[in-house]
């Protein structure tokens, strides 16, 4: 990893910037370990992560190596059926104690959140919450649930999308900020 990558992060994620910048990056996946450790320094409690991305791109690689790099004790797994997965840490970093980890996939709008008892978990000021398929539900129906359940809204939300690279074991990485 360069100086110049660990500068490129820094930035992006200590500007007050919304949807205005990106980072762009291309990871061999040998070295995805280095790079989620590297991102997992800036995300905070009270944060949220979308991870877009088609099937097989690496999402769910993706949230194990950032519980591996949190000191999770339990191992990630794909939430597709159960829908959510929690984790415990036991050793904070950024003051995040909990991972709410949520597959969106069977999800065919934004009312099935009701059913979910989110909004305990979201107005956790320890939480942070991971999305695999969030686009399965509009932004609107993100913002009527948080009007109808009064529940607290994320300090920042990031987006990772994730594309298969040119080689068989590299992806292609673009970090954003959005707004809900």
């Amino acid at each position: 990893m360069t100086l110049k990558f660990t500068n490129d992060l820094q930035k992006f994620f200590i500007t007050e910037q919304k949807d205005a910048d990106s980072v762009e990056f291309s990871v061999n996946l040998e070295n995805l370990d280095l790079i989620t450790k590297e991102i997992s320094l800036f995300f905070q409690a009270g944060d949220w992560l979308f991870l877009d991305g088609d099937l097989g791109s690496g999402k769910t690689t993706f949230v194990k190596n950032l519980l591996e790099n949190w000191y999770s004790s339990e191992k990630g797994s794909s939430p597709t059926f159960s829908i959510l997965n929690i984790f415990q840490l036991s050793n904070s970093r950024n003051n995040i104690e909990k991972i709410v980890h949520l597959d969106l996939y069977r999800i065919k709008n934004g009312n099935e959140l009701f059913f979910l008892g989110l909004e305990n978990e979201f107005s956790l000021k320890n939480s942070f919450c991971i999305f695999e398929w969030p686009y399965n539900i509009e932004i609107e129906e993100y913002n009527s649930f948080f009007k109808i359940t009064g529940c607290q809204r994320p300090k920042r939300i990031f987006e990772i999308s994730i594309e298969l690279g040119e080689q068989n074991n590299s992806r292609l990485y673009c970090i954003k900020k959005i707004n809900l």
